[in-house]
């Protein structure tokens, strides 16, 4: 897991807007003794700063969520305004709003030149917008699973 591919000295910072899967995840860091690694946020990674509300698209599913009406309210920050220093790896999982996330993490990706990893779902409304933003960052991609994708920067990939 990331808490120890960064190992005693390193940080993870991650984010779970859901108040019932926060909770287990507070729950699993205490368990693991791994609060001094990981910064869970009870928050939402986006474009800008708002409140918004997470409908669930499939009741059975809590990973699935859609923002709209309904649900769990968050509040959404963007990953810059956190002003994170030292950032090396990005992970970003967020069922079709990958393009809004990276959009809100222009200055910190600039600054850091972190490796990404990111979800992007061929049917989901920015699939193509997400690699647009990637080249515009300057990063270059691989697929390496059914929808999972790796990013770069081009100065490293080549």
């Amino acid at each position: 897991n990331m808490a120890k591919a960064v190992g005693q000295n390193g940080k993870v910072v991650a984010f779970e807007p859901q108040k019932k899967l926060y909770a287990e995840q507070t729950h699993n860091l205490k368990l693991n003794n791994l609060q001094s690694i990981v910064e869970l946020r009870r928050q939402v990674l986006g474009e800008c700063e708002k409140i918004i509300q997470m409908n669930p698209r499939n009741p059975t599913n809590e990973g699935n969520l859609a923002i709209g009406n309904g649900g769990d309210s968050a509040q959404m920050i963007t990953l810059d305004s956190l002003l994170l220093e030292n950032v090396s790896f990005i992970k970003i999982d967020v069922e079709g709003y990958e393009a809004n996330v990276l959009r809100g993490a222009k200055e910190t990706i600039a600054k850091n030149r972190p490796t990404i990893i990111l979800e992007n779902w061929p049917f989901a409304a920015g699939y193509h917008r997400v690699f647009e933003i990637l080249e515009d960052y300057g990063y270059s991609y691989t697929k390496f699973s059914h929808c999972d994708y790796l990013a770069v920067p081009k100065d490293i990939a080549n």
